[in-house]
């Protein structure tokens, strides 16, 4: 789990581009995310949307390592 913003958020990005991993754009919730701390609960109202990131996540996992 990491998170940033500016400078620390395009190292974070660009680490994730060198190992293939898939990004996923959603300005409005990192928004809201960005004003949690890292391992805080997140609001209910934003479990589907998490839902489906880690979902999205999860299948990508599954390309790499059935």
């Amino acid at each position: 789990v990491a998170k940033g913003s500016g400078v620390v958020a395009e190292k974070i990005i660009e680490m994730a581009k060198r190992h293939g991993i898939p990004l996923q754009e959603n300005p409005e919730l990192v928004q809201v995310l960005m004003k949690l701390e890292i391992n805080q609960e997140i609001p209910a109202e934003l479990y589907q949307v998490v839902a489906d990131i880690l979902a999205m996540i999860y299948r990508a996992s599954q390309q790499y390592h059935p």
